[in-house]
């Protein structure tokens, strides 16, 4: 059998069904239907049930998931669904013994795969075709999570991510610099990489002493919300932080800073925040830097794990670039 990392993205996500087959017997649902659903750092299946129901499994890809940051989000998303259903975020269901997170092995798959089954989340994805009316409606939506987490009284043994380093998830270690990955990276470009990984670390230093830390959804943008008639309606809370909201805000905002439209969905989204809570970006300067710090993670996270994106780096060094000269 082929080793998993020599495999095509199609490839892994077909052995990773094998995973999602095995993982969903420890549910009491009966399977009508398993199915492809989405793939990214977790593989996402559609489980259709004979009654009726749907329901999202997320399998994650090995070694791309941490046990422990799993377990806050859930932590989380059981405190929005007892405590803030208006919010309607999807709920982690217990398998038939009582786990939220088994872990689950198949022939083929290197070690046991972290697997959850979610409540279903209806809707459309805005996506690329969102609208000034949607990112209206994603600062209402930011802003009452950003609410919500204000009462929410962390369990004890509540652990996870916090960006105070540019690589800051624990399966996403700084590589980028290693002598490995020299012909990804040309040597003109190492000064200005190395020069704007320092510059955006302080300004994390500084930018987490501010204060009113709380926990974050950390990926909210329009490919992980679905819109239901004229509500938006939150997925995916798996790269949930620790942290001020200027950063929650400053990770929305960086899908879309390189479209044409940004400042029209820019000054949309801090309407909508705005109408729910008081918008705490004083300073666009702080954004733009934490936009290139995530610039850096992902530049990272290509090389280490996504190789099929490796043409996107040299247009990412430009931003960083430009950034460094003050010319962004």
């Amino acid at each position: 059998m082929r080793p998993f990392e020599k495999l095509t993205p199609r490839g892994q996500v077909r052995r990773l069904g094998a995973v999602a087959r095995a993982a969903i017997t420890l549910w009491p649902i009966d399977v009508a239907r398993l199915r492809f659903l989405v793939d990214a750092t977790s593989v996402t299946f559609r489980v259709d049930a004979t009654d009726g129901r749907r329901y999202a499994l997320r399998v994650a890809r090995p070694g791309e998931m941490d046990r422990q940051q799993s377990a806050a989000e859930f932590a989380w998303l059981v405190d929005l669904a007892e405590n803030h259903p208006e919010i309607e975020a999807p709920r982690p269901l217990p398998t038939g013994d009582g786990r939220l997170l088994p872990a689950v092995e198949a022939p083929g798959v290197p070690g046991a795969c972290l697997c959850a089954l979610m409540t279903w989340v209806p809707g459309v994805m805005p996506g690329r075709e969102s609208t000034p009316a949607d990112h209206r409606r994603l600062g209402v939506l930011s802003a009452r999570l950003h609410h919500a987490a204000e009462s929410f009284v962390p369990p004890a043994d509540f652990r996870c991510s916090r960006w105070d380093r540019v690589c800051y998830f624990p399966q996403d270690p700084k590589v980028i610099f290693e002598p490995r990955f020299e012909e990804w990276i040309p040597a003109a470009r190492r000064p200005a990489l190395h020069a704007a990984w320092d510059r955006c670390e302080a300004l994390l230093t500084d930018v987490m002493a501010r204060d009113g830390h709380r926990v974050l959804h950390g990926d909210l943008h329009p490919w992980n919300v679905m819109r239901v008639r004229t509500r938006l309606r939150p997925l995916d809370f798996a790269d949930l932080i620790w942290g001020p909201p200027i950063q929650d805000i400053a990770i929305t905002l960086f899908y879309l800073n390189t479209r044409d439209d940004f400042p029209a969905l820019r000054d949309a989204f801090a309407e909508g925040y705005s109408a729910v809570r008081r918008y705490p970006v004083d300073d666009w300067r702080i954004v733009r830097g934490l936009h290139i710090a995530r610039e850096l993670m992902f530049c990272n996270y290509i090389v280490r794990a996504l190789p099929a994106y490796r043409k996107t780096l040299p247009e990412r060094f430009d931003r960083i670039e430009a950034w460094l000269t003050g010319g962004d």
